[in-house]
């Protein structure tokens, strides 16, 4: 039952987020393309890091690190493009419904393995909870911004299985600061 109440905290968070990150892109940045140019840099803060991990990784693993960073900012990136066009109740539902579906897809791809009965039933209950948010909004969604965040939710979806490639290859700290520069880079 604990994990009820981390998903609910959970979700509290990132809906508080969205909605921070919302008033910052209207009012403060006006700009997305700003605001994520220094998302992208704040990541560099990762570099902190170092003394609890090695930064040596082959040169190989290293501009995959690099790749998998940039699509993490371009998930982002198409993620404040959609909620500076539309709302961040229907940006945040549409990514939150669909980036864990491209993630299995990817996952399936790339990564060995599969789906337990108990992770699948999880994954059913994550997605459908997405879709109940995205249907809960009687609004109606202008086109681009369902496109915008849509293209968000697959690079979430893929970066997230490409970081966690650089994560089986390296250490968690190494793969988030190499993985960090890829997004400020």
């Amino acid at each position: 039952m604990t994990w009820f109440f981390v998903s609910l905290a959970a979700n509290f968070i990132s809906g508080t987020a969205a909605v921070f990150d919302k008033l910052l892109i209207t009012r403060k940045f006006r700009d997305p393309w700003v605001y994520a140019f220094w998302t992208g840099v704040a990541g560099l803060a990762a570099f902190f890091l170092f003394p609890f991990g090695s930064l040596s990784i082959s040169f190989n693993l290293f501009l995959f690190a690099l790749f998998a960073g940039a699509i993490n900012f371009l998930a982002l990136l198409f993620f404040y493009y959609a909620m500076a066009k539309g709302e961040a109740s229907v940006s945040l539902p549409i990514v939150g419904a669909f980036a864990p579906v491209s993630t299995l897809i990817f996952a399936n791809q790339f990564l060995e393995g599969g789906l337990g009965i108990g992770n699948f039933l999880g994954f059913v209950i994550l997605i459908i909870g997405g879709f109940l948010f995205l249907f809960a909004e009687k609004r109606e969604t202008r086109v681009a911004v369902f496109l915008l965040a849509l293209a968000s939710a697959v690079l979430f979806g893929l970066s997230n299985v490409l970081i966690k490639m650089v994560f089986d290859e390296s250490s968690f700290v190494t793969g988030l600061i190499w993985t960090r520069m890829g997004a400020a880079v």
